[in-house]
């Protein structure tokens, strides 16, 4: 994954969102669960946040950037 990359949230408890990954963390601080990469949603619900950060494993690569 890379920045400008088009992704969908997989995670279970999410709302089917799609947003461009606008920043990527090399370097997580060590111990709690890293989350990466920020994403910025396209069309976000009422009430939920326009970005967010996630691990890789909860994100879909829709459409890569070149």
């Amino acid at each position: 994954m890379r920045i400008g990359d088009l992704v969908r949230v997989t995670h279970h408890s999410s709302p089917n969102l799609v947003g461009l990954v606008i920043d990527i963390n090399e370097n997580p601080a060590p111990g709690l669960d890293p989350m990466p990469y920020r994403v910025q949603w396209v069309n976000p619900p009422v009430g939920y946040p326009k970005a967010q950060s996630l691990k890789a494993k909860w994100l879909e690569v829709v459409s890569a950037s070149r």
